[in-house]
């Protein structure tokens, strides 16, 4: 964790805080009040996170706290800094290096016997910002003023913006559209959140910005067009990409490297195919991450084998008559039979 003499330390509620400038009468009875939640909004509440929103006067600050999974992840905490520490951490660095984020007021860590029970993170409010998602969601409602040419503005100006922070050698790690909060009155004046997975390096690794630019554009599916998708990898790749010729092969080649070998494009369709690739990757991690958490916690499912199957299935289906019915299908699809529709 960064410590810096402008820092001040305190105590409350077996939670050790870390505070960024003067400890304040109003900031002290925020800080003693985050373990029972007095006076805070809950904005969202996940299984191991929880979002916080707390008013005081005229000022609005944001506590994320996170909650260790199990008595592994506690016992690795002995050895390494919490989530919390990570993105209080990170959000120093970028603001030194003049990349916006929002500004992180106090971090804390709440410990039994060395091992992390609970860890805080509280940040002020940024004002008059929206999501990227939720703003590019507003510019394509038909009772707004905004045309196509303002969306496609703002999409080359995230690409831009994200191309800047890689530069900086920046790896976000969770990059998606509500992680990026776009000024209102400035569209070209971007807020980077959530970055407790960032990591930095001198020279960034091309794979290490494809899963970022990935991530980024799957979040944006649901707003874009496969074919604006495809323009938008391109605008990236014009961006990373200063390409120049290599004259014994005619092929365009890039400056940066895996280990020793250059990595060399025959031309953007290469590009966009690895980032398409590792678009559906994401896509289905995802899904089957989400299948299976509700098959988990839902008791109508189970998983049933039954020869070279498994199925996921209701709790009152036979398995031998969904084997039937599935091998019936396949051989119906083998014989080509009129009565199969395809869809």
């Amino acid at each position: 964790m960064l410590i810096n003499k402008k820092f001040n330390k305190y105590f409350s509620n077996n939670i050790r805080w870390l505070v960024n400038g003067a400890l304040s009468d109003p900031l002290k009875k925020m800080l003693d009040s985050v373990d029972t939640e007095e006076k805070c909004e809950v904005i969202r509440n996940r299984y191991f996170k929880k979002i916080l929103k707390y008013v005081n006067n005229q000022e609005t600050f944001y506590i994320k706290r996170y909650i260790v999974r199990n008595r592994l992840e506690s016992v690795k905490s002995l050895f390494s800094s919490s989530k919390a520490s990570r993105e209080w951490d990170q959000s120093h660095r970028l603001l030194n290096k003049h990349l916006l984020t929002a500004e992180p007021v106090a971090v804390g860590e709440k410990r039994r016997f060395g091992m992390l029970k609970d860890c805080y993170i509280i940040s002020k409010e940024i004002p008059n910002c929206l999501s990227g998602r939720k703003l590019l969601a507003n510019i394509q409602q038909p009772s707004t003023d905004y045309g196509l040419s303002k969306k496609n503005t703002l999409l080359r100006n995230i690409i831009s913006y994200v191309n800047t922070m890689h530069n900086y050698g920046i790896f976000h790690g969770e990059l998606h559209a509500d992680n990026i909060l776009i000024d209102t009155g400035n569209l070209t004046l971007f807020y980077l959140l959530d970055l407790g997975c960032a990591k930095h390096r001198r020279n960034l690794p091309l794979s290490w910005r494809i899963k970022d630019i990935s991530r980024l554009l799957y979040s944006l599916k649901g707003i874009c067009t496969d074919a604006e998708i495809t323009e938008l990898i391109g605008c990236y790749e014009a961006f990373v990409f200063p390409l120049h010729i290599d004259s014994s092969k005619n092929l365009p080649s890039s400056r940066f490297s895996q280990g020793n070998q250059p990595l060399i494009y025959k031309n953007k369709e290469v590009f966009s195919k690895a980032v398409f690739s590792k678009i559906y990757r994401i896509k289905r991690k995802l899904w089957y991450g989400r299948a299976r958490r509700c098959f988990r916690d839902n008791n109508v499912f189970k998983v049933a084998s039954h020869d070279h199957y498994t199925i996921n299935m209701r709790n009152e289906w036979d398995i031998k008559t969904l084997i039937g019915l599935i091998n019936e299908h396949i051989l119906s699809l083998k014989e080509g039979r009129d009565n199969i529709l395809k869809v």
